[in-house]
Parts: structure tokens; sequence; C-alpha cells
């Protein structure tokens, strides 16, 4: 097989290789992100709900449940509003709103440093130039090897 043959070849597969290694790094940063967004909005409505509970309590039994050394902090879990750990005071308390807010902008911009498409596709072009050099190598290799056995056609 001729040289300039093996050269389209490995070509048009550095192509699929670059193509296939663009996609599946994009494709892994955005389910990166989507699991990491989906944590973040679970725990803030885990709060959120947790404040509305110590909403319902009395102002008696949240301060019998303060910490003084923490600050006149309480935990929300040994009130029973919540499973995890959550300080806060009765102000953060008296303030929760009646919905939750999840910024939507905030994860907006986390989505443009975690999900980089300028990345992705730079990993695609690196991966077609190492196939490419690949390539070269392998036919200068075949050419050498051809040379000292002596045959005429490299």
């Amino acid at each position: 097989m001729p040289a300039k043959r093996l050269l389209g070849i490995f070509l048009r597969l550095s192509v699929v290789v670059g193509v296939i290694v663009a996609g599946a790094t994009f494709a892994s940063m955005y389910i990166r992100h989507r699991n990491f967004v989906d944590n973040q909005i679970e725990e803030r409505l885990k709060l959120h709900y947790a404040l509305r509970c110590a909403q319902r309590l009395s102002d008696d039994i949240l301060l019998r449940h303060e910490e003084k050394p923490a600050g006149r902090n309480i935990d929300l879990s040994k009130v029973g509003c919540s499973d995890s750990t959550y300080w806060t005071n009765l102000f953060e308390i008296r303030a929760a709103p009646e919905q939750p807010r999840i910024p939507t902008e905030t994860f907006d911009v986390i989505y443009r440093l975690n999900v980089d498409p300028v990345a992705a596709v730079a990993g695609g072009i690196l991966s077609m130039v190492l196939v490419n050099v690949l390539s070269l190598l392998l036919v200068l290799l075949r050419g050498i090897a051809m040379w000292i056995i002596g045959t005429e056609r490299a």
C-alpha cells in the first residue's frame, strides 16, 4: 500500500477520532455541570424547607436549642427540622421567604465556567494532530524498514 494512501486513511481516522474526543469531552463537562447544579438546588431546597419548618416553631422552643458558644445560633437538626446540620439564627428563620430562591443566573455563570466548548474543540484538534503525527511516524518507520530490507517501493 503506498504511503500516500496510508496517510489519507490516517487523516480520515484522525478526523473521526477528533470528533469523538470533542463530543465525549463536551458531554462529560455537561454531565458534571448538571450533577453540580442538581446538588446545589437540592441543598438550597433542604435549607429552605428547614427554615420554613423552623418558622412554624415558637421562639421559646428555638431559644431552648440555642448554642451559646456558637454565637446565639440554632442547629436546625436539633429542633427536628433537618436531617443535616444547618446553623442559623432567629433573624434568618423569620426572614425566610415563602418560596425557595434559586438564582438561575448564578448557574448560568457556573455553566460558562464548567462547560467550555472551546476546551472540547481544542481537545478534539489536539487528538487529530496526535493521530496525524503518529501516522507520519508509522509511515516513516515503514519506509525505513522497507529501505533496510531493500524493497524498492515504500
